[in-house]
């Protein structure tokens, strides 16, 4: 997971990337996780999309296996911060 996380270009298969870009565009919400995985024939199937993302929370309790490398958890955290100021100034 950890390896999928810092490069997913190149973890997953190239296809698939503008797979996820599809559905990222016709999700109408600004933040959303979604629980995926490939079948067999290499198609995404989706188990679970949800608004309810639980950001700039203290990650206790996670095994260290599955933390969000703490990198990427600091640009998630930042891009999220700036999204909700520019919602603040009407901006979007």
């Amino acid at each position: 997971m950890q390896r999928t996380l810092r490069d997913p270009e190149a973890m997953l298969d190239a296809q698939f990337m503008p797979v996820l870009d599809a559905i990222r565009e016709q999700v109408p919400l600004d933040v959303f996780g979604m629980d995926f995985d490939l079948n067999d024939d290499g198609h995404v199937v989706s188990f679970e999309a949800t608004a309810t993302m639980l950001f700039l929370l203290p990650r206790t309790n996670v095994p260290d296996h599955l933390q969000l490398p703490r990198e990427l958890d600091d640009r998630v955290n930042g891009a999220f911060r700036r999204l909700i100021r520019r919602k603040i100034r009407g901006q979007e």
